[in-house]
C-alpha cells in the first residue's frame, strides 16, 4: 500500500487475531509550552513522583507490583505442575497453554497501566506550564540480578532482585518521552545519584528506612519527594544546593478510578389503599 494511506493489518499474537487500522489524518500543533523545568523520581513502588520545586505528584505502583507478584505467583505453581507431567503429553500441554494465557493477560495489564501513569504525569506537566522534564537514568540497574552474577558481586536478596528484573522503568520512560513530545515538552535523562539520600534543608546524607525522609535537622518528607526534589536543584543548579525548603503540596494519584459499586436504594413502601 502507498505512503500516506489508510492501513489495515490483521495480526496474530498470543492465541488470538487483532485488527490495526492506522488512519492517517491531520494533527493538531500543539500550544506553546512553558519554560519551567520539571524533574521526575522513578520508582517500583511509586511509579512516578515529579516536582517543580513548589507543587508535586505521585502516581503510584502499587497496582503494577501486585499484577507481578500475581504472575510470579500462577507461573511458579505451573512450572511445578509441568515438571511432573511427561512433557509433550495432554497435561502438559494444557499447562503450557494456560501459562502461555497468563503471561499474555499480565502483559496487557501492565502496558495498560504503563500507559495510564504516563498520561497522568502528562497531563499534570500541561497543566504546570512545564517546558523541560528531567528523568534519573537508570541504565544498570538490573546489572548483577541473577544469582550466578550476584555471586561474584554484592549479592542482593531474591525479593530485591525480583523487583530489579521485573521493572519496566524503560518503557515507562519510552512511553512518556513520546508523549511529552506531542505536546512540545523536552525530556532528557540525567544521573541521579544519591538525590533520595541527601536531605534538600542541610546536606546530610543518610540512607533513609521505609518511605518518610526524616533528617536530623528535622526536616521531614516523602523520600520520592526528597529524591525528586534534589534531582530538581541538580538540573537547575548544577548540584544538589541545601536550602531552607517549605513544605511541598503533593497530590497523590493511582493511575486508574476505582470502580465504584453502585448501591441499590430500596423503593419507599407505598401505603396500602383504605378498605371501604
Amino acid at each position: 500500500m502507498l505512503a500516506g494511506q489508510n492501513r489495515v493489518e490483521l495480526v496474530y499474537k498470543d492465541g488470538k487475531y487483532s485488527l490495526h487500522c492506522a488512519i492517517t489524518g491531520l494533527i493538531e500543533k500543539p500550544e506553546k509550552p512553558g519554560d519551567k523545568l520539571a524533574a521526575i523520581d522513578l520508582g517500583e513502588i511509586h511509579a512516578m513522583a515529579i516536582t517543580d520545586s513548589s507543587e508535586a505528584l505521585i502516581v503510584t505502583g502499587r497496582a503494577l507490583r501486585s499484577i507481578k507478584q500475581y504472575r510470579a505467583k500462577r507461573l511458579a505453581s505451573i512450572n511445578q505442575a509441568m515438571s511432573r507431567c511427561k512433557k509433550h503429553s495432554r497435561k502438559w500441554k494444557k499447562l503450557l497453554m494456560a501459562k502461555r494465557k497468563l503471561l499474555a493477560k499480565t502483559r496487557r495489564q501492565i502496558l495498560d497501566l504503563t500507559h495510564k501513569i504516563t498520561r497522568k504525569v502528562t497531563g499534570w506537566c500541561i497543566e504546570h506550564k512545564i517546558g523541560r522534564v528531567a528523568i534519573g537514568n537508570l541504565d544498570g540497574v538490573q546489572r548483577n540480578t541473577s544469582r550466578k552474577k550476584a555471586a561474584l558481586k554484592k549479592q542482593k536478596s531474591r525479593k530485591v532482585n525480583q523487583k530489579l528484573s521485573t521493572w519496566e522503568f524503560g518503557k515507562q520512560t519510552q512511553l512518556l518521552e513520546y508523549k511529552l513530545s506531542r505536546v512540545g515538552i523536552q525530556l532528557k535523562k540525567e544521573d541521579e545519584s544519591y538525590t533520595s539520600q541527601t536531605c534538600p534543608a542541610c546536606g546530610h546524607r543518610h540512607k533513609p528506612k521505609g518511605r518518610v525522609f526524616k533528617c536530623r535537622c528535622g526536616y521531614i518528607e516523602h523520600r520520592d519527594i526528597v529524591g525528586s526534589l534534589n534531582f530538581w536543584r541538580v538540573n537547575k543548579y548544577g548540584e544538589m544546593k541545601p536550602q531552607p525548603t517549605g513544605k511541598i503540596i503533593v497530590k497523590y494519584l493511582r493511575p486508574f478510578v476505582l470502580r465504584q459499586k453502585k448501591v441499590v436504594v430500596p423503593a419507599e413502601p407505598q401505603a396500602l389503599p383504605k378498605a371501604g
